[in-house]
């Protein structure tokens, strides 16, 4: 147990390194395969590759005739393995991923049926506390559940797999702290009771989302809460309808239902001016043309005041003269 323990680890870390969507940026010969397995190529190599694809293919096209519960884990399972270079290295994975994926992605609840995997099995888990035999059995299938499936949200971008990671963001439950993440003792017991909020962050991260909250690196360190503060704050900004997020290469914004409406694109874009026009304000100093023209303004009534008074006084001197006149 000890053993199996210490490789659930070691593949745990390793899992953290993925990065969603398929590397499309490369393919292998049929001969460059068989070479690089070697005597394994009979198992693995180029014809046995080609022969599982197809038989994947066959799956995925059949996959439109079957209920939502059973379509997404075959769509899931198909995307999740299509995605990894170690399993497939031929060219047609690349347009058998985007079938699978499009039709996943197609369909509602895509990302909500993992949610749910995911806390049954932690609910099977806590409701076997205490009993020698069963709970170390569900303590492991909730491990496998979370290896398994979150993998599969960093191959899914939508609005439906943001708002369920944001969920589980929050949720600590299992949570063992672990001040130096390198103790591997303190780092396995917390993996053992399988909190869910690092994975989180770490399957947003994976996501091809525009503006990250965080600095996109792949090996990023969110074993305690405090370390996924920018996700958890960037998350409730959306809910609060404080922002938007879109994918790239997805021109369209998005909140945690969908495409958002224009009125909330346009109430946006208005704070957003508003704030850049108030920040531009407090950082303007003051200049002497303004200042100047100030003084003027305030000077305005005293001067016409003045023009008055003497035109009183020039008008009251015409009237004596004219008067003198008359009595002369």
């Amino acid at each position: 147990m000890k053993i199996l323990g210490i490789l659930q680890l070691i593949f745990l870390c390793l899992s953290c390194f993925s990065h969603g969507d398929i590397d499309r940026s490369w393919s292998r010969t049929d001969t460059e395969i068989d070479a690089s397995f070697g005597s394994a190529a009979a198992q693995r190599g180029a014809l046995s590759q080609h022969e599982a694809i197809a038989d994947w293919k066959e799956k995925i096209d059949a996959s439109i005739n079957l209920p939502p519960q059973e379509s997404i884990p075959l769509l899931g399972e198909a995307v999740n393995k299509l995605a990894k270079k170690n399993i497939f290295q031929v060219e047609e994975r690349i347009e058998v991923y985007d079938q699978a994926r499009d039709l996943l992605l197609s369909t509602p609840g895509h990302a909500e049926y993992y949610r749910d995997r995911i806390n049954e099995a932690r609910l099977k888990m806590e409701n076997s506390r205490g009993d020698a035999g069963d709970y170390p059995y569900y303590k492991n299938k909730l491990r496998e559940v979370i290896l398994y499936d979150f993998p599969i949200f960093e191959q899914l971008p939508s609005p439906e797999t943001v708002r369920v990671l944001g969920e589980f963001l929050f949720d600590e439950r299992g949570y063992v702290r672990v001040d130096n993440p390198k103790d591997e003792n303190e780092l396995f017991k917390m993996i053992a009771q399988g909190p869910v909020f690092g994975r989180a962050a770490r399957s947003l991260l994976a996501l091809p989302l525009e503006h990250k909250p965080v600095v996109d690196t792949r090996y990023p360190s969110y074993t305690n809460p405090e370390d996924i503060l920018p996700w958890r704050q960037w998350i409730e900004e959306i809910k609060a309808g404080k922002r938007t997020f879109r994918f790239v290469g997805d021109p369209t914004e998005y909140d945690l239902n969908g495409p958002a409406s224009q009125e909330k694109l346009t109430r946006l874009a208005m704070n957003r001016e508003r704030d850049e026009e108030r920040a531009v304000g407090h950082n303007r100093p003051s200049s002497a043309p303004e200042a100047e023209s100030a003084v003027t303004r305030i000077g305005k009534p005293s001067t016409i005041a003045g023009i008055l008074a003497g035109c009183a006084l020039v008008a009251a001197a015409v009237w004596y003269f004219l008067r003198g006149r008359k009595t002369a």
